[in-house]
């Protein structure tokens, strides 16, 4: 479960389990996962980089983390755990243009976690604001650090679901507005939807959720002048109002779209999907684009279906009027988004 940030020109965790490598941009702002649901950036990125060229810096992380790194003004955020049963939840913050160690902050796990090759290590990609880094580990952990690394609130999220029950552990990540945080929590256990107060910790609203094994992060995004929160899992991909937790609008039918999280481009929703299984070619049939700007009958108008790109475990990427879907063959697909 190597992850890697398409803002950076290189931002990767390399063979070596505990080591970052990335460029400097002193105007950079990627603040949470995937830019927030955009998957892309506007930098002019190098195509090939070696030890000797294309590494601005490289520096050797505390712990292992599966998570993206998020930037914020000069300074870089990476979290990951350390100890066989993931003891230790970490916090470190870089200089963005030296890769300097500006400070570390180590809170001790709620609960253990096994910390192995087939279970998610500080997985979860934190988020970032002016006032502080938000963090979220498969330990049930969720807590905030200011700026300088000093703990803001922190809270036990397991209280509200039991032990995770998930294979491979907990993956989706936070979203966020300028208020609050959303997490997007389903297991084989209670599951939910909730916003939590930056300022606090507290949960402002929380929806129950299916109970399904789900690994897809949720998005904020503004439709139709309404700020909307949008989650891509379990079979159904559904716009709830952020504000309060209502259902705005809902499509079912989207098997196999539990990995993948939205990618939204304007008022189109791209939605990513692994293949059925024994499905057998054009049954890619979940990997589609929506347009939200037509909602009729509490449902989106779908504007396509891919008939053979398909996901699996990468979200979509969308870059100048073309929509990009990769498989875990490693083959990629390109397509227009509107046009052919």
């Amino acid at each position: 479960m190597i992850r890697t940030n398409p803002f950076f020109a290189m931002v990767t965790l390399c063979v070596l389990p505990f080591t970052l490598v990335l460029t400097s941009d002193s105007h950079a702002e990627w603040t949470s996962f995937r830019g927030g649901g955009s998957s892309h950036g506007t930098a002019s990125l190098p195509t090939n980089w070696s030890e000797d060229s294309g590494i601005a810096w490289q520096r050797e992380l505390d712990g292992y983390g599966q998570s993206a790194p998020i930037v914020h003004e000069d300074a870089v955020y990476t979290t990951s755990v350390k100890g066989s049963m993931s003891e230790s939840c970490l916090v470190q913050c870089h200089d963005l243009a030296t890769g300097v160690l500006r400070w570390s902050f180590t809170k001790e796990s709620t609960h253990r976690h096994p910390s192995n090759y087939m279970n998610a290590r500080a997985a979860p990609t934190p988020v970032v604001d002016d006032e502080g880094v938000y963090a979220f580990f498969e330990t049930g952990d969720l807590f905030a650090v200011d700026l300088q690394g000093k703990l803001l609130w922190a809270r036990d999220v397991s209280k509200s679901t039991g032990k995770f029950d998930n294979s491979h552990g907990v993956g989706a990540s936070l979203a966020q507005n300028a208020t609050h945080l959303f997490l997007n929590l389903e297991h084989g256990g209670p599951s939910f939807l909730t916003a939590i107060e930056k300022r606090t910790g507290k949960s402002s609203w929380t929806v129950e959720r299916e109970s399904s094994k789900s690994w897809s992060s949720p998005i904020v995004a503004e439709v139709n002048g309404v700020e909307q929160l949008i989650v891509s899992s379990g079979g159904s991909v559904t716009g709830y109002d952020a504000s309060n937790g209502d259902v705005l609008w809902s499509l079912d039918g989207l098997e196999g779209n539990s990995v993948p999280s939205p990618t939204l481009a304007g008022d189109l929703l791209l939605i990513g999907a692994r293949l059925p299984e024994f499905a057998g070619d054009g049954d890619a049939q979940s990997n589609c684009c929506l347009d939200l700007s037509q909602i009729e009958n509490g449902k989106p108008h779908v504007a396509w279906r891919a008939d053979k790109a398909i996901c699996e475990y990468a979200s979509p990427v969308v870059a100048n009027g073309h929509a990009y879907f990769m498989n875990k063959a490693n083959v990629l697909h390109c397509l227009f988004v509107i046009g052919d």
